[in-house]
C-alpha cells in the first residue's frame, strides 16, 4: 500500500469516528423566528429555556433577541358624523371640519369633507330679533335701504312690510316670521350729522336639528410588529440523560423504568461496541502505517550501501 493510500484510509476512519461520536463535533445549533404583536411583545417575558423537536431532541436557549419593525403607512378613509342642534336658517353648518387622532403612537391629523346632510328635527322659536337702524326722511318717515315707512309713534302692521325687510336682510321668508316693530331709544345723529333712530324686528324663527356626516382619507400609520430570533443548541446525549435521571418521575414512570433499563444497557453496550471497533481500526491503521515506514527504511539501506 502506497503512503497516500494509508493516508486516505486513516482520513476514512477518522469520518467514521466523527460519525460514532457526533458529540466530539461543534454542537448541533437551531435558529427560530416569529413575529410579534404590539399586544403580544406586552405579555412577552422571553422564549422557553428549553426546545424538544419531533424526534425527542432537546435544545437549550443559548441566545435571542428582540427588535421592532415599523409597519408601512397606507390611507384610510375616516367617517365622522356630527349633530348640530337648533340651527336657524342664517346660520352656515361648516362644510369641513379639521380630524385628528393618536394612532399607533403617532398623531394623524388632516381635514374631513361633509357627504351627507339630515334633518332630524325642526321647531318654531318666539325669541326671533334683529336690531335696524332707520335714517329720517322727512317728517315722521324713515328709511332702510329700499323700505320707507311712516311712522308717527307706532309702526304699521308687520304684514305691510314683512317680505320686503325680510328680502333685505337676506332672510328667507319660510323659515322667519315678523310679528311686529318696535322703537328702541330715541332718534340721534349719526356721524355725518344724519338724524337716525333704532329700532327692533321681533318675531319667530325656525330652528332645525341636523346629522352631518363627513368624510376623507387620510394617510394611517400601520402597527409596528416585533421579530423575535432564538438561537437553541442541541443538548449532548449524556446531559439528557443526566436529567432525565434527575428528573421527578411519577409512579407510572418509576413502573416502567424497569422495562427501559434493559434497553439502556443495551445502548450502551452496542455504544462500547462501536468504541472498541473505532479504536481497533484505528490501531491497525497506525500498525500498517508503520510497518510501511519501516519497510521503506529497509529498502533504503539494502540499496544505499557502498559497491551497489
Amino acid at each position: 500500500m502506497s503512503g497516500y493510500g494509508r493516508l486516505r484510509y486513516i482520513w476514512i476512519l477518522l469520518l467514521v469516528m466523527l460519525w460514532l461520536f457526533p458529540g466530539s463535533a461543534q454542537a448541533e445549533t437551531l435558529h427560530q423566528s416569529r413575529i410579534l404583536t404590539q399586544e403580544e411583545k406586552e405579555n412577552f417575558h422571553g422564549p422557553p429555556e428549553e426546545y424538544q423537536d419531533g424526534e425527542g431532541h432537546i435544545y437549550n436557549l443559548k441566545n435571542w433577541q428582540l427588535e421592532e419593525v415599523p409597519g408601512e403607512s397606507g390611507w384610510r378613509e375616516i367617517e365622522q358624523e356630527v349633530i348640530y342642534r337648533q340651527v336657524e336658517a342664517a346660520e352656515q353648518i361648516p362644510h369641513t371640519i379639521p380630524y385628528h387622532e393618536q394612532a399607533e403612537g403617532q398623531e394623524v391629523r388632516g381635514v374631513l369633507t361633509e357627504a351627507d346632510r339630515m334633518t332630524i328635527g325642526e321647531r318654531w322659536s318666539g325669541d326671533f330679533e334683529i336690531l335696524l337702524i332707520f335714517h329720517s326722511y322727512g317728517a315722521d318717515a324713515y328709511t332702510l335701504g329700499e323700505l320707507t315707512l311712516t311712522v308717527s309713534e307706532n309702526f304699521p302692521p308687520a304684514q305691510e312690510y314683512e317680505a320686503q325687510l325680510l328680502g333685505i336682510l337676506g332672510l328667507p321668508l319660510t323659515d322667519y316670521e315678523i310679528l311686529q316693530m318696535e322703537w328702541r331709544g330715541e332718534p340721534y345723529e349719526n356721524e355725518d350729522g344724519s338724524l337716525c333712530r333704532m329700532a327692533a324686528a321681533l318675531g319667530n324663527k325656525r330652528l332645525r336639528d341636523y346629522r352631518v356626516i363627513y368624510r376623507g382619507e387620510l394617510a394611517w400609520p400601520a402597527p409596528s410588529s416585533y421579530e423575535l430570533t432564538m438561537v437553541y443548541q442541541k443538548r449532548e446525549e449524556q446531559e439528557v440523560v443526566l436529567a432525565e435521571e434527575n428528573a421527578v418521575r411519577s409512579p407510572a414512570q418509576e413502573a416502567e423504568k424497569g422495562a427501559g433499563e434493559g434497553k439502556k444497557k443495551w445502548s450502551w453496550i452496542q455504544a462500547g461496541a462501536a468504541v472498541t471497533l473505532a479504536l481497533g481500526l484505528l490501531g491497525m491503521a497506525l500498525g500498517l502505517f508503520l510497518l510501511g515506514l519501516s519497510r521503506r527504511r529497509e529498502y533504503k539501506k539494502k540499496h544505499d550501501r557502498p559497491g551497489r
